[in-house]
């Protein structure tokens, strides 16, 4: 690892001690928070979207990578907020099952890494019974670059330099999730793109911009 290369599971954990008597979230009462928990004895990192500890987006990595292996299913409410409910990738393109997701370390500066995660093999359980194997209609390709200092995330984090993760899924990569992460923050914002007539227009944003204080829950996901 070079002097200028950053460490992105640490970037995406952001400080594992605030976390533990605050978190960020969406502004106002009731915002959505996103808590980054790290068991690194596990070998998981997770980001969970509420104090119960579920739903959340789950991560595994090796040398090389950082792979998205589960998150929730949010087909309804009630799905949505069920550990027992969720999505585990079974790709056969890595050990992990799960998709290439960011590189494990990145220089600071360089052309966006660029990777493709040929099968899109997924399994969902529903209330911890698997359903049959689907697949995103084709691979997917993620995207990581930075830093960038391009924007003003306003509320308590203003404009910070920043790095950006990009998701493309769906036939003909018709879907694009964006994430952006600040070194001991974590992830401060999220966004989904679709495209529409070959241009991507965007759809949603969640701004996790404000501190709140509040540790971090246990993570409830209880995978079969």
């Amino acid at each position: 690892m070079s002097a200028t290369a950053i460490d992105v599971l640490a970037l995406m954990a952001g400080n594992q001690t605030g976390i533990l008597s605050s978190h960020l979230a969406v502004a106002g009462s009731g915002g959505q928070p996103v808590y980054p928990w790290l068991n690194g004895p596990a070998g998981l990192l997770a980001e969970m979207k509420n104090a119960a500890g579920w739903p959340a987006d789950i991560y595994q990595w090796d040398a090389n990578w950082i792979y998205n292996t589960a998150t929730e299913v949010d087909d309804n409410a009630t799905d949505y907020n069920n550990p027992k409910t969720y999505r585990q990738m079974a790709s056969s393109s890595t050990a992990s099952g799960g998709y290439i997701w960011m590189p494990r370390f990145y220089t600071q500066g360089s052309p966006e890494v660029l990777i493709q995660t040929p099968d899109s093999s997924y399994v969902e359980y529903l209330n911890g019974v698997a359903q049959p194997k689907q697949n995103l209609g084709g691979p997917v390709i993620t995207g990581f670059s930075g830093p960038w200092n391009d924007t003003d995330f306003g509320g308590d984090i203003g404009q910070q330099p920043y790095y950006l993760q990009r998701y493309l899924y769906n036939p003909a990569f018709a879907s694009q999730e964006q994430n952006c992460y600040i070194p001991n923050l974590g992830r401060v914002r999220w966004q989904m793109f679709n495209a529409i007539k070959g241009i991507y227009t965007l759809a949603q944003t969640a701004l996790f911009n404000t501190r709140v204080s509040g540790p971090c829950p246990k993570l409830s996901w209880v995978p079969a």
